[in-house]
């Protein structure tokens, strides 16, 4: 498959599962307001902020990596591919622990970013590192993902990861129907993320990685 054939592909399946994501969250975020109430739905919403914020750390490395390898896959450099793999993964990690941490020392000032104390039940802080986690989990085990990138097969990856999305909205639907309770909701969202990450380590090293000979594990 040419380049140009596979970037109309990775448009193509980005713009029909964006759409359809699109639809599903929508209808998600109707049923997660009606049934748990928008204190609940501005909470989460004031979490992902800030996690969106912690997030920074990663300053570009990503598509410093990701240039680099677009170079060594072109010239078939695979020690190369390897080194920055390898090099990209430690980076990772790095960003992962640095947005816990961040993360974890906000703990005490949760109740600072809100107008007034919730009045629900559960600790704010307890639902506040269900959502930390989540984040910490994209940095450490999502990073084979950007090997399918680097590859032209953005369309497997943008499968795989709107394949989870699907799945977290689809399970958070019917949880919600069935328990009304935050934390399920919340920890749906943590189980998708693993599996993802498992899906794409799977994928990477089946195509890829294990042609390589790579240490990359």
């Amino acid at each position: 498959m040419t380049r140009t054939n596979k970037t109309a592909i990775n448009s193509l399946v980005g713009l029909t599962c964006s759409v359809i994501n699109s639809i599903l969250s929508f209808v998600l975020r109707a049923l997660f307001i009606d049934l748990l109430g928008l204190e609940y739905a501005g909470v989460n919403t004031l979490f992902l902020d800030i996690l969106n914020v912690l997030n920074l750390a990663d300053v570009g490395f990503n598509n410093a990596i990701l240039f680099r390898l677009y170079r060594t896959i072109s010239k078939g450099d695979n020690e190369g591919t390897e080194l920055y793999l390898t090099l990209y993964k430690k980076i990772c990690y790095v960003v992962g622990f640095v947005v816990g941490a961040v993360g974890l020392c906000l703990i005490p000032f949760l109740e600072n970013f809100i107008n007034s104390p919730p009045t629900f039940e559960e600790p704010l802080w307890s639902l506040y590192v269900i959502v930390l986690a989540n984040g910490v989990t994209n940095h450490v085990i999502n990073y084979k993902s950007i090997l399918l990138i680097a590859k032209q097969d953005r369309y497997l990856f943008i499968i795989i990861q709107y394949a989870c999305i699907f799945l977290r909205n689809a399970l958070q639907i019917v949880t919600l129907l069935l328990f009304k309770s935050i934390y399920i909701y919340l920890l749906t969202s943590l189980a998708t993320t693993l599996a993802q990450g498992a899906v794409t380590g799977i994928i990477s090293n089946r195509m890829y990685l294990l042609s390589l000979r790579s240490r990359f594990e």
